[in-house]
């Protein structure tokens, strides 16, 4: 097999409005060889530039992000890069939540502190 035909890391941009949950996504993301975050975004505004100049396989973003909220702005995230993917990600544990996500387009919601899960819900 050539190295051509290899699958590489799946590339991420991480979303997330706090400064310690950001690095502790990135921290928990680039643990894993098949991971490789290209970029955090602290706004969704910022999110939106990087999505359209790195075409990430992943955008992992935060359900309750200030100025838009993730909710808001995983629909015009899919239409910027159809070929991505949008993980929502929540502290909120309840299924209404991952619903919402899911009803917005996101291909995926996870808790933030089910590590196992957010490594899931990126390589899936």
């Amino acid at each position: 097999m050539s190295s051509a035909s290899l699958p590489g890391p799946t590339t991420v941009l991480v979303v997330d409005d706090n400064d310690a949950v950001r690095a502790a996504l990135c921290g928990l993301l680039q643990s894993h060889a098949q991971i490789r975050v290209v970029a955090v975004a602290r706004t969704v505004a910022e999110a939106t530039e990087m999505i359209v100049e790195l075409r990430p396989a992943v955008t992992l973003l935060d359900i309750s992000m200030p100025g838009q909220s993730g909710l808001t702005a995983v629909a015009g995230m899919k239409r910027l890069h159809p070929a991505g993917r949008v993980v929502m990600c929540s502290l909120h544990d309840e299924p209404a939540f991952a619903r919402a996500a899911l009803r917005e387009g996101a291909d995926g919601y996870v808790v933030k502190d089910n590590p196992a899960g957010l490594l899931d819900a990126v390589c899936a």
